[in-house]
């Protein structure tokens, strides 16, 4: 075992405010831990400084070689034995190829070139050359890029045969199959948990509804000492009036009756402040659930789609046949299927982006509203005030949910052009929840949202109850969301 002592960290981006500030922890190469937070919380950026590539204040001690993940592969013309190795002389090549059958990958691939390889194999190439280094500690940052559900499980069985690494991710299947530890960034602070992520979820809900209930029970006990208090001013100023009314009156005992009903509004009063800084010290766990929101439809009709022996394809040539398909008011369908079996063809197709139907019978509700996020497309030009206003769509509660989704306000002010793709998918989605629909048509919504947001919009699609079609790969939220289930086939 290898001890990793982090002391009073410090990390800021090009002069801007400290995105890590005196950071303390005491980790174990031995832990398989995940790492987890909302977006821009500092996770990439902890590892990034643990791998050696950015500055940083405060000390970092460890004997361990870490090692970060994804690593580029330079030579695209060069099959994967012969880059690797030049990126690690110490690879031994029948230890590549040992770790390549063990992450899911075909012996003839490491022959090809890397440029060839579709973008799951290499993420299953970059995995296999990571653990087949001798003496390193591997520090992953979401290694499901590219694979489907098949290959996501892969990988999680994969990484739950190792031993110590550091997992940053959002897919919460891969961090409850895969680690033993967690170390979260939330709005506590760092916090530690032995165990696995399961159980950490579990103990932060627990503890969040704990806080509400004190949160809400405080709340009460203000407002009502709060209308103690005043009843007692004003019956202590009623009575101190007294003192000097028409006829003989005993000044002297109405005063200290005056003056007891003060003390006591002034001991309530006081009350109340002790309850509203207690309120006020509360480090809240959870996470601030404001912004997102949906307006689905209803339509008159009950069936919404239905498909019969659907052929479709691209420039005539066919990807998806012999497929029926029929969608009530209300059902939420999950498209699943291995990478290439047409799930994204389908999603263009029913939202009216693309794709054609070859043969087969399709029929549509008349006057069906339909709202999409596409797996990639462009946004076009402009600004995303100007797209709002193209679509009909109030400009400030789009910016708020993406704002909550985690486009900083230099991105809301970006054009839409220069967007990357993660920052165009967050506002494919916002556009997505604010627009009216009957039918929503989602192609991996979740791509870059943090575990939080995810998980408020699996509460806020169970809340709304909207009609939906949607592939994703995150099996936990389909878990939770799908209603019924369409295999297009391949993940077997």
């Amino acid at each position: 075992m290898t001890s990793i002592v982090i002391d009073k960290l410090g990390f800021a981006y090009g002069g801007g405010p400290e995105l890590i500030k005196d950071l303390c922890l005491g980790l174990s190469t031995d832990w398989r831990l995940g790492l987890v937070g909302r977006n821009g919380s500092g996770k990439t950026t902890l590892l990034r400084i643990l791998a050696g590539d950015l500055p940083f204040s405060g000390t970092i001690s460890s004997k361990a070689t870490m090692v970060y993940f994804p690593f580029g592969l330079p030579d695209p013309g060069a099959a994967g034995p012969g880059q690797l190795m030049g990126l690690f002389p110490g690879l031994r090549p029948w230890r590549l190829e040992e770790e390549a059958g063990l992450v899911g990958l075909a012996p003839e691939t490491l022959a090809r070139p890397a440029g060839t390889l579709s973008p799951g194999e290499r993420t299953k190439l970059r995995l296999a050359a990571l653990f087949a280094l001798d003496g390193v500690f591997p520090l992953i940052d979401e290694p499901t890029g590219g694979l489907d559900a098949a290959g996501r499980e892969k990988v999680a069985a994969y990484l739950a045969g190792k031993g110590g690494f550091i997992l940053v991710s959002h897919d919460r299947l891969l961090l409850e199959t895969a680690t033993d530890h967690i170390l979260s960034f939330g709005r506590q602070g760092p916090e530690l948990h032995k165990g696995s992520f399961g159980s950490f979820w579990e103990e932060r809900a627990r503890r969040a509804k704990t806080e509400e209930e004190l949160s809400r029970r405080l709340s009460g006990e203000m407002v009502r000492l709060s209308e103690a208090a005043g009843r007692a001013t004003a019956w202590a100023g009623k009575t101190e009036r007294g003192k000097y009314g028409q006829g003989p009156v005993d000044r002297g005992f109405i005063g200290h009756k005056a003056a007891k009903a003060a003390k006591r509004a002034k001991a309530i009063a006081d009350r109340r402040q002790r309850a509203a800084d207690a309120k006020g010290a509360m480090r809240f766990t959870a996470e601030m659930n404001l912004a997102l929101s949906m307006s689905p439809l209803a339509h008159r009709s009950r069936t919404l789609v239905e498909g019969r022996g659907l052929c479709l394809g691209y420039d005539g040539r066919a990807v998806l046949e012999g497929l029926d398909l029929v969608l009530e008011a209300g059902e939420r369908l999950a498209v699943r299927g291995a990478n290439g079996s047409g799930k994204t063809l389908l999603m263009e197709f029913l939202a009216g982006a693309g794709g054609r139907l070859l043969s087969g019978n399709l029929r549509l509700a008349a006057g069906l509203s339909v709202s999409y996020v596409p797996q990639r497309a462009a946004l076009g030009t402009g600004s995303i005030a100007g797209l709002c206003q193209g679509m009909g769509l109030d400009v400030s509660r789009v910016r708020t949910m993406l704002h909550y989704l985690g486009l900083g306000r230099e991105s809301l002010s970006s054009r839409l052009e220069d967007l990357s793709q993660g920052q165009a998918r967050k506002v494919w989605l916002a556009l997505s929840l604010a627009r009216e629909a009957h039918l929503y048509i989602w192609d991996e919504p979740l791509d870059f949202l943090d575990l939080h947001c995810r998980s408020q919009i699996e509460d806020l699609v169970l809340e709304s109850g909207p009609s939906l079609i949607v592939v994703e790969h995150d099996l936990a939220f389909l878990g939770r969301v799908a209603t019924r289930i369409l295999d297009l086939g391949g993940l077997g």
